[in-house]
């Protein structure tokens, strides 16, 4: 079942730049209906497009995981058991759940690469990207990042986009951010800031994977994955320099609560 989107904007300031950016965010797509989604963004004409990861789901059972993510507490991890199941419950009586399909996700990426430059992090569905699927991005000049950087140049602007997996290099990430430029980081997982970002010198990160904490009481999230009950990052600029969008889609049969589908626009100012 198709959901309504919104737009959120958000408005930062830089002293490394020297003429107004507008960048669009999106997340958490998996795969499912996105239409309305890239005409919202279409029509605010961004510079580029960062996408924060899970626009895919693909997994590798096999990989090794040597990443240690926050281990949730007992209230959390049944709260998270009970939601599975009973979404997995709830999708046989109702239409809430809006099954995959890659379809989704590539014709959102046709069109995007022809709206502006996309780059892509990946988030902790796509564990392994298919070499078809690395194939598409490349022929449309899709930019996937995993644990690298590369350079956006608008004027005499130097942008710096780099994008850390769900199991980051650290090595990679400290040689980032001594570059020079303004530097921007699309890390899927916005509990990673504690853990790896918030003493590292970057101008922008953006990030997803919360889903907004999927029911909304006085703007707050109630639940998001990795930071249990009442989650501290889910939607939302935080410390100045995080941007944490809700995502595209609704992917489970408990609907969302006061936590619309989302596209994001960030318009970076100069200061100077």
């Amino acid at each position: 079942m198709k959901r309504k989107s919104t737009v959120s904007e958000y408005k930062l300031n830089t002293d490394k730049l020297t003429k107004p950016l507008r960048i669009a965010l999106v997340s958490d797509m998996h795969e499912r209906y996105a239409d309305d989604i890239f005409e919202r963004i279409n029509e605010k004409k961004p510079d580029l497009i960062l996408v924060a990861g899970d626009s895919l789901e693909r997994y590798d059972n096999a990989r090794n995981k040597p990443y240690a993510r926050p281990t949730l507490n007992l209230p959390s991890w049944i709260v998270l058991n009970i939601s599975y199941y009973l979404n997995e419950f709830l999708c046989l009586f109702t239409r809430f759940h809006n099954k995959s399909d890659d379809s989704n996700t590539f014709r959102f990426f046709e069109k995007a690469s022809k709206l502006a430059p996309v780059f892509i992090g990946l988030g902790n569905h796509e564990e392994r990207l298919f070499p078809e699927d690395y194939a598409f991005f490349k022929k449309r000049g899709i930019t996937v990042l995993e644990n690298a950087d590369t350079v956006f140049e608008k004027g005499s602007d130097r942008v710096l986009i780099g994008a850390v997996t769900s199991y980051p290099d650290t090595e990679w990430l400290d040689s980032f951010c001594k570059k020079d430029g303004y530097k921007i980081l699309i890390c899927h997982h916005p509990e990673y800031y504690d853990i790896i970002i918030k003493d590292r010198e970057l101008d922008l990160i953006v990030a997803g994977h919360a889903h907004g904490g999927q029911m909304r009481i006085r703007d707050r999230g109630i639940f998001a994955p990795a930071q249990g009950l009442f989650p501290k990052y889910t939607k939302g600029v935080y410390h100045g320099r995080m941007v944490v969008s809700t995502g595209c889609a609704n992917t489970a049969a408990i609907p969302r609560l006061n936590n619309p589908r989302e596209a994001v626009i960030i318009d970076i100012s100069p200061s100077g």
